[in-house]
Parts: structure tokens; sequence; C-alpha cells
């Protein structure tokens, strides 16, 4: 039987990685790169830096940098991390370097992992058939905000240990379900909860509330955004 576990920040995953890894950054980044594969991005490079964005697109004019830091866009980035304000036709068969706060640095951490696939709420049904189809332990990665522990990550990664019932599930992947199955009844539904988090009141203070509800949305894209390791980039899966 498959086992799920749950880290609530990068640096408790145990290394080496066993099995497949699921990286969550609610607010916003994994839910971006499921929007920029839907807008038609060929992939994404996930890099933990600002320094080594701009690297790769001295090196290669064609690229386009997207990220945050603070929750706004980086001097001289072609786009933010805002999953609303794609322009497909901008995005549409390029290859998107992307660099944020925390979690395109988690995305860093696990990718040494068998399979390293990207969660968000919005693809969530999507994932857990995936992990279903894969059969292998899996840990799923929360990236924090700011080196603390986010509550729409773990919200995200707890209703995904409730769709895999049926595996065996650790002490902090149970812990992780409960959390969540509380934090939505108590909040009165899944938008309210992750609007009730510091992050997402952040970001609204930031002009940011349209991402809040876009990356609120439960399970309206089929793309699972999946690590290559041949070519390092992050593509539809």
């Amino acid at each position: 039987m498959p086992i799920v576990d749950v880290a609530v920040l990068p640096g408790l995953v145990p290394m080496p990685i066993v099995g497949v890894a699921v990286v969550f950054d609610v607010l916003r980044a994994t839910t971006t790169m499921a929007a920029l594969l839907d807008a038609g991005a060929s992939g994404i490079r996930a890099v933990g830096e600002i320094d080594r964005a701009r690297e790769l697109k001295e090196a290669d004019p064609t690229l386009l940098l997207a990220g945050e830091r603070g929750g706004v866009p980086p001097f001289g980035f072609d786009m933010g991390n805002s999953p609303v304000r794609i322009e497909p036709v901008a995005v549409s068969g390029r290859v998107v370097v992307m660099t944020t706060t925390n979690g395109t640095r988690a995305v860093e951490r696990a990718g040494a992992a068998r399979a390293c696939l990207m969660g968000s709420l919005t693809n969530l049904d999507a994932l857990a058939e995936r992990l279903r189809d894969f059969g292998q332990d899996v840990v799923l990665i929360c990236s924090g905000t700011d080196g603390g522990r986010s509550d729409e990550d773990e919200l995200a990664a707890g209703m995904l240990v409730e769709r895999l019932r049926g595996w065996s599930a650790t002490e902090a992947a149970e812990d992780a379900a409960d959390r969540a199955t509380g934090s939505i009844g108590a909040s009165g539904g899944v938008a309210a909860a992750v609007g009730r988090s510091w992050h997402a009141r952040r970001l609204v203070d930031l002009g940011y509330g349209d991402d809040v509800a876009f990356c609120s949305r439960l399970s309206v894209t089929r793309t699972v955004p999946t690590l290559d390791a041949a070519s390092g980039l992050i593509v539809r899966g």
C-alpha cells in the first residue's frame, strides 16, 4: 500500500526523496505554472534566484522571465507571478523562466525525486488521479511563506490526503487532513479558508485579490505541471 506523507516546510523533507514529490505553492507559483501551461507555454524552468533567471535570459533572449519577490515582479521581468494576468499571445510556444520567493525554491529541493509534480487547488482532482495511477509513495511538500508555514498550502495538501483515502497516511498527513477539514468547516468553504490566510490578505493589500480568487477555485484544470528530468523543464502532465 502506498504511503502519503506531508512536509509542512521544504526543509522538513527527508532527503533523498523516495517516490513521488508534489510541491504546493497555492498562492501562487504552482497555480501560475498550471495557468501558464494552459495558456500555451511550452515549458517552465523553475530557479531559486533572480540572478540565475537573468543569466538564463541573457544566454537565450527568447526566454520569458516571470516571478516575484515580496509579491511583486522583479525589475525588468516580463511578467509577475499572477495567473490572472497571463497573456496567452505572449506566452504561447515560449519557455518561461520562473523564480519566486517560496515555490520555485521548493521545486529545486524536490527535483531529485523519482517524479516531481506541481499541486494546487485548481488541479487537485487531476493530481489525485495521477498519483493513484503512479501507485507509489508520495510526499506532499508545502512551500510555506517567507520561511514560515502556509495555511493555504497545508489546506491543499490535507485535501489531497483525503482524496487518497485507502493509502497509508503518516501522522503528519493525517494531521493535515484533519486541519483541512476543520478549516473548511470553520470558514464556510475552501475559498473562505484560503482568504483567511495571512498570505491571501497580503496579496489583497498588494492589489492581487483577483489572484486569490483564481487560486481558490477547486479542480478547474486537468493540467498537472510535471518536471521533466531530461530537459529540466516543467511541462504539461
